[in-house]
């Protein structure tokens, strides 16, 4: 619930709510209109106790004009913290490339 996220071009979202707002928002809603993808590649992973620390690269596809375009590309900067329950994340910030 005190997770956050940010993103370049498009702010920081903190809690449940306001990161879920980031997908029924217009910006992300139109992606799926268009037809898009997005791709993760698999994170490098540092553990130290009970907080770790991940990096992966992504990339978004949208669907222009009859083909799959790039969109956006990103390296994501991840903070996780364990808890009773699992792995938790507790900040990602998504930095365009370039």
């Amino acid at each position: 619930p005190d997770g956050s996220y940010a993103v370049d071009g498009f702010g920081s979202a903190t809690g449940h709510a306001e990161i879920a707002a980031l997908i029924t928002g217009p910006v992300h809603q139109q992606l799926m209109r268009d037809g898009c993808a997005h791709i993760l590649s698999s994170p490098t992973i540092a553990i130290d106790g009970n907080h770790a620390t991940a990096k992966n690269h992504s990339i978004v596809l949208r669907h222009v004009d009859g083909a799959m375009t790039l969109y956006r590309a990103a390296i994501n900067d991840w903070a996780l913290r364990r808890t009773d329950a699992g792995w938790r994340i507790v900040r990602r910030v998504n930095r365009l490339i370039g």
